[in-house]
């Protein structure tokens, strides 16, 4: 997966986005998602949502939810004050499409904790990680208090989408000549053809080593406590202008 500099790039400043200052998630419903949504929500945090499926939800007011359009996609990304990287339990994936585009727009990244994730971001630094519904409110919350933290964050991870090109340009010009080889015969080398990711990516061997170096003073970590339990806000969708693609 990878962005695509045309359509994920900070947006100009005249665009607003469908949800400024609020938690946003784009993509489709799965159980875990739901289940992630409802926590934010149920802890009083402003979080809106766009996407497919939806109407598969359990919940009946998550399933009036549709997409938004895609010249609304970076704006809602961009002006978000934080952006979720929900991962598919159906695809078994370390990372997604939103993995990378969220950084790319410029968005704030509170992502679900993978080894790839974690190699690819430093935690704390250049996107925020949870592994469950607890630490993701705990978070997003300490996000939404903390505007300098999460525009550095913000920052630092489009720095660092750029430096290792994760645009679908730079997979295919690493990858296509890797293809051109393996046609003729040749072999990969390890911990050389597998650049951007870990030795062994491409031969499908989990990253066992080390994560990238975190920051210690990663968003909420230090003394950092989910709040009370308050009602659920009325409205879950993120707006009457969303529209199905």
């Amino acid at each position: 997966m990878g962005f695509d500099p045309a359509l994920h790039r900070p947006p100009p400043p005249e665009s607003a986005g469908l949800a400024p200052g609020a938690i946003v998630f784009l993509g489709h419903c799965e159980p875990h998602t739901e289940k992630y949504i409802l926590a934010l929500s149920s802890a009083g945090l402003p979080v809106r949502v766009w996407g497919g499926t939806w109407d598969r939800a359990t919940t009946p007011g998550l399933r009036r939810i549709q997409p938004c359009s895609q010249d609304e996609y970076a704006p809602t990304i961009a002006r978000a004050a934080v952006a979720l990287c929900f991962l598919s339990r159906a695809n078994r994936n370390e990372s997604t499409g939103r993995s990378f585009e969220i950084p790319a727009i410029g968005g704030c990244m509170l992502a679900e904790r993978t080894p790839e994730h974690e190699y690819l971001y430093r935690e704390g630094a250049e996107a925020v990680f949870f592994s469950d519904a607890a630490e993701l409110v705990r978070k997003a919350r300490y996000l939404l208090d903390h505007q300098e933290e999460r525009h550095r964050v913000a920052r630092a991870g489009r720095a660092r989408c750029l430096a290792l090109d994760l645009s679908w340009g730079g997979h295919i010009a690493r990858e296509w000549p890797l293809v051109e080889r393996l046609l003729v015969g040749d072999r990969l080398r390890p911990g050389v053809d597998d650049a951007p990711f870990w030795p062994g990516f491409r031969a499908a061997e989990p990253f066992c080593g080390e994560p990238t170096e975190t920051n210690d003073e990663a968003p909420g970590t230090a003394g950092s406590e989910v709040g009370s339990i308050v009602a659920p806000p009325a409205e879950f969708v993120g707006g009457k202008r969303a529209e199905r693609a």
